[in-house]
């Protein structure tokens, strides 16, 4: 429920009024339980700095009325992402639908109560899961079908959303969970906010693919207003904005992450991203010459010269860590010296958005490393080095043995020299994954990390870390949290056809395949599909039509998807199927449906 409504007016002040001080960073807040839960004698007490749990405030529940347009901005309660709707002639326009249903249904119940309109139209900004999760929420599959309601979205959206959600997903969602601090202890969730976002939430998921979608530059009629849709492919491959020439406002989705710095790469799990075709993004936005900003996540942003302010500094301060990592790449610079020598400048401190409360400097420009060169840091002993288990074993041994490394880790942590106490900890816990005494003493030097970190990634991963390793996390828990969105009966009839089939290129157990030759072809009654799917040297391959039959299929896509669902693992459980026993026993034995529970900690 929507507490309070805001009424922004555009304020125009001088440039340079917008060009802050680096705020104090280093004040802390204390919680009122000190100590973390477990018996681990290396007690580490709790705090954030308080610039940290200030930020939240960023996120604060809220509907913002735009000062000169029928357009609404809810922020509500962890929804981590900003929804807009737009009062259009005909009716309801929405943009980006949130995270999950069940945050998402007080939203839609807001909007009714904003307007009696029907909603004509949805628009995802692009393919990321916080944008599209929450659809169910305000329309239904039927209402898309019957062409009552329209999902606008980029052309490439489709498989962008296939390429992070699906082919990564397993260890993206499990990571994310840890991330984003939604599965820390009570205590440490109440200081943490994401910095991008707000809170992480989980509850059922939801997906209905675009029945529009836009290639380059097009204006769009929607629901009796005219809206320009450019495609931008900066934060995601599948991105666009939306710019309204009427009322001088454009949606810019993620390409302006949030009120905080972008992450250039995330280490939840993402496919490199191209920060010169996210910099032309934002350049592209700047193209419309906007007087006010309605950004993916956090406050609407009201007034040109506000708005142009933000955009040049959040673009600059990308470029400058691109463009100086690629210069220190070509001295023969190594990722940890792009991460240690480049620092943001003081004229490049613009307050949220260039501090590091999501995106992190260090990872950014490690990733530009990996990006452009590849993992390999330029040093031949790093070729082919060996393993981290006996690497660590040799050192330890060379060390004195477990009880010298204890020692000086112990000595390490007592002398604030923490990430050296990490790192010889480190080393121990990957030779005995049960040795109690050092995976305490981690976790330990883990806390004291993200207690002092004000990057909200960091400072969950840390803090998970340290969670894992004392045996107040669940890792099943985690795992479990992330099936709950990948196998989500209605994510994955949300998909297409030819998107759910694609996905079992990363499932299969080569095996089982071998270099034998085995064909399914696939109907699919309801929808009158055919695809045929060719196991075949260890791999899948797709085929839209008939290929080869040396097994015929008929099903239905609510029965087929079963098998991704979890609720059945065999395809003669979810299908009529003619052909040999052998072969129809070889397609169940030749994928993997399960989805495994990671460690981050304990490796």
């Amino acid at each position: 429920m929507i507490k309070k409504s805001v009424v922004t007016a555009a304020v125009l002040l001088p440039l340079s009024a917008f060009v802050s001080a680096m705020p104090d960073l280093e004040k802390r807040h204390y919680h009122d339980v000190e100590y973390s839960a477990g018996n681990s004698p290396y007690q580490v007490k709790r705090y954030a700095p308080e610039y940290f749990v200030n930020h939240a405030n960023h996120f604060e529940e809220a509907l913002y009325q735009h000062p000169s347009a029928p357009i609404w901005t809810i922020v509500a309660e962890n929804a981590f992402a900003s929804i807009h709707v737009i009062d259009a002639p005909e009716g309801l326009i929405v943009i980006d639908t949130g995270l999950n249903e069940t945050q998402m249904k007080p939203v839609a119940e807001q909007i009714k109560k904003l307007s009696d309109k029907p909603i004509k139209a949805v628009v995802y900004t692009h393919a990321h899961a916080d944008h599209t999760g929450g659809v169910g929420a305000f329309i239904t599959p039927e209402q898309v079908e019957s062409g009552e309601v329209d999902v606008i979205a980029d052309g490439n959206f489709l498989s962008a959303f296939v390429s992070e959600n699906s082919a990564t997903g397993p260890l993206m969602f499990q990571r994310a969970m840890m991330m984003y601090g939604a599965v820390l202890q009570p205590e440490d969730r109440e200081q943490f906010t994401t910095g991008c976002c707000g809170h992480l939430t989980t509850g059922p998921t939801s997906f209905i693919a675009p029945t529009r979608t836009v290639n380059g530059n097009e204006t769009i009629n929607v629901a009796g207003l005219e809206i320009q849709f450019s495609h931008s492919g900066g934060e995601n491959s599948g991105h666009m904005i939306a710019y309204i020439p009427q009322y001088k406002t454009v949606f810019t989705g993620d390409e302006l992450q949030g009120p905080a710095a972008p992450q250039l790469h995330s280490p939840r799990g993402t496919k490199f991203r191209d920060t010169d075709a996210w910099v032309n993004a934002i350049d592209n936005i700047r193209s419309f010459n906007p007087e006010h900003m309605l950004p993916g996540h956090g406050k609407p942003e009201y007034g040109k010269e506000n708005v142009d302010k933000i955009l040049v500094t959040y673009r600059d301060a990308m470029q400058f860590q691109h463009d100086q990592a690629v210069r220190l790449i070509n001295q023969g610079k190594g990722p940890d010296d792009l991460a240690n020598e480049i620092v943001i400048p003081d004229y490049l401190t613009l307050d949220p958005f260039t501090i590091q409360t999501y995106g992190n400097v260090k990872t950014n420009v490690r990733s530009f490393y990996t990006g452009y060169v590849s993992w390999w840091d330029g040093n031949p002993a790093n070729l082919d080095p060996l393993p981290k288990a006996e690497e660590a074993q040799k050192l330890i041994e060379a060390m004195g043995g477990r009880d010298a490394v204890i020692q000086l880790a112990e000595q390490a942590l007592e002398n604030g020299e923490i990430k050296w106490s990490v790192t010889l900890s480190d080393k121990l816990v990957r030779t005995d994954n049960d040795d109690v005494q050092s995976r305490q003493l981690k976790a330990a030097g883990l806390r004291s990390l993200g207690y002092a970190s004000i990057n909200s990634s960091n400072r969950g991963f840390y803090l998970a870390g340290a969670d894992e390793l004392d045996g107040v996390l669940n890792m099943q828990l985690v795992n479990q949290m992330a099936k709950g969105m990948l196998a989500n009966p209605n994510m994955i009839a949300g998909f297409s056809t030819s998107t759910l089939l694609e996905g079992l290129r990363y499932k299969v157990l080569p095996e089982a395949v071998g270099g034998t030759e085995t064909s399914y072809q696939i109907h699919f009654s309801d929808t009158d599909e055919i695809y045929t799917v060719i196991l075949r040297n260890g791999i899948v391959e797709i085929v839209e039509g008939k290929q080869g039959k040396d097994v015929v299929v008929t099903t239905t896509r609510p029965q087929f998807d079963q098998l991704f669902t979890g609720a059945e693992s065999q395809l003669n459980q979810v299908a009529e199927v003619k052909g040999s026993d052998a072969d129809i026993e070889k397609f169940g034995q030749a994928f993997d449906f399960n989805i495994y529970p990671i460690s981050i900690a304990i490796q």
